[in-house]
């Protein structure tokens, strides 16, 4: 995966804000741009040319996605993810790479998080610093530290995250909880009460859950078919039936035209063999069948020349196909439908609730439904993935 490089930003970017000081209608279209995320002080810094390092993660994201808007210089690409976070990977001019636990500015209050974090050992401080990247856009739009929070604040905070499961709750509330306690120990606070502790059980979880949305089969084949690139459409369809999204979507990647018998509307998979619509098949062989790919950009379009393979899901130009040319697409198709939570996740749950609904309608056991959709969509057959199934399934089937 690329990593990109703070100094290269910086120096492309001044090369743009010099060339933009010099044309003032351009220079106040971008300033108003920029400004719809950041404050009016930082955009003024940056057409100072005074650098980006005063930016927090969603400033700096909203400057990425403003510049290569314009540029389409890929130093600004916000879509060269880091691990499956919102932010780029970072290298200082040294080549080393700046882990976000080192950037204060990311957070609010980081030497309070810094040290409570001191105590978790392996992943465990990432993973609470990763947390606290997150909740810092609250703290800072509400100007005061997470345990100073009210409960209805601690609530709202709660619910910004996008939890899905009791389980993730559970464990954020509980480090939450510990980091309110952390700061009354040592007199961060005037609190005296942990409101994170009101939130301990699954009564109390449950309603702090994000509903994902969903999609019901014909939106997502009406998406497929108005999609402008087969090779896009397909995307949604395979994942829809069934083709798992696990390890950097390697089953869609390595599924080959010989894997697909048109005939008999079946797919074969290395462990398994899927019976899908005839929709699917249609959308698989329009697929195959294209050559050229057209990338659309406002009003104008380039057509590319597709790799010559003999894989379903083809890059283009000669390369070869990884996950993140799969992400990019699913994400051209949200855009284009300006659907924020379509994701190959939110694809594949909207399948195993068709395809468990269709099961139930059928006159199967819940019990049986749970174990035949965890079995068609190649997830592991064990408790703790039943109990998230059959969770979703009761969110949106009446049993």
């Amino acid at each position: 995966m690329k990593k990109i490089n703070i100094t290269e930003i910086n120096h492309e970017l001044n090369k743009i804000v010099q060339e933009t000081n010099l044309i003032p209608t351009i220079k106040s279209t971008l300033e108003m741009d920029l400004s719809t995320n950041i404050p009016k002080a930082k955009v003024k810094s940056i057409f100072s040319q005074e650098g980006i390092d005063n930016l927090d993660s969603n400033e700096l994201t909203h400057l990425l996605q403003v510049f290569f808007k314009i540029t389409k210089n890929n130093i600004f690409n916000p879509m060269i993810l880091s691990d499956g976070e919102d932010l780029p990977k970072f290298i200082d001019e040294k080549g080393n790479e700046i882990k976000y636990a080192d950037i204060p500015e990311l957070y609010f209050n980081f030497e309070y998080k810094d040290k409570f974090t001191d105590k978790y050992k392996g992943d465990g401080k990432r993973v609470a610093m990763n947390l606290f990247r997150k909740t810092a856009e609250m703290e800072k739009g509400l100007g005061k530290d997470l345990f100073d929070f009210t409960h209805v604040e601690l609530q709202e905070l709660v619910i910004s995250l996008h939890l899905t499961t009791v389980q993730s709750l559970q464990n954020t509330m509980a480090t939450i909880r510990q980091y309110i306690d952390f700061a009354i120990k040592h007199s961060l606070t005037i609190n005296k009460k942990n409101y994170a502790k009101s939130f301990s059980d699954r009564d109390t979880l449950k309603p702090l859950l994000y509903k994902v949305e969903l999609f019901p089969k014909d939106e997502v084949y009406a998406m497929a078919n108005q999609t402008e690139n087969d090779q896009d459409a397909v995307l949604l369809a395979l994942i829809f039936e069934g083709v798992s999204i696990k390890n950097g979507f390697k089953e869609i990647i390595n599924l080959k035209q010989s894997d697909i018998d048109f005939e008999n509307n079946i797919i074969h998979l290395p462990n398994r063999t899927l019976l899908v619509s005839k929709e699917t098949i249609v959308v698989v062989r329009g697929a195959i069948n294209q050559m050229t790919y057209v990338s659309i950009n406002g009003e104008t379009s380039r057509v590319y020349e597709l790799t010559a393979s003999n894989k379903v899901v083809r890059a283009l130009r000669g390369k070869e196909t990884k996950s993140q040319i799969i992400s990019q697409r699913i994400l051209r198709i949200s855009k284009q439908w300006d659907y924020k939570y379509l994701n190959a996740t939110t694809i594949s749950q909207s399948g195993m609730v068709r395809f468990a609904d269709v099961q139930l309608e059928q006159g199967l056991e819940i019990n049986e439904v749970v174990d035949m959709t965890l079995e068609r969509f190649n997830m592991p057959i064990n408790q703790p993935s039943r109990h998230s199934l059959r969770e979703l399934i009761k969110e949106y089937i009446v049993l």
